[in-house]
């Protein structure tokens, strides 16, 4: 299980893929996401945390600190964290999901 935040960017960058029941990803996952009203639509959008905000929020862990640069080791301990602090809950929604019909799979 390949976890972190925001991985789409990060597999582009490498050129790599990866099964999508293999992906846990902390900016994908909708609990973790945050609800806003769009005034397009007038219909509520499930969009993206940011990290730093999540593991605040979730586990009380201070990471990206303002004036330095993002450290790797920690955002990736950090999403980590993050999975399994959902771990029971997120692994029973990809088992449904894995056994969906594939139309409402990913």
């Amino acid at each position: 299980i390949l976890v972190g935040h925001g991985l789409a960017s990060d597999l582009a960058a490498l050129g790599m893929s990866h099964p999508w029941r293999d992906v846990r990803d902390t900016a994908k996952y909708a609990p973790f996401m945050r609800r806003v009203h769009s005034r397009d639509t007038r219909q509520d959008v499930l969009l993206p945390s940011k990290l730093r905000d999540l593991v605040w929020d979730r586990c009380r862990m201070q990471i990206q600190h303002l004036g330095e640069s993002h450290d790797p080791a920690e955002d990736a301990i950090a999403a980590l964290r993050l999975y399994k602090s959902a771990r029971k809950e997120w692994e029973g929604d990809m088992i449904r999901q894995v056994q969906a019909p594939p139309e409402r799979q990913g």
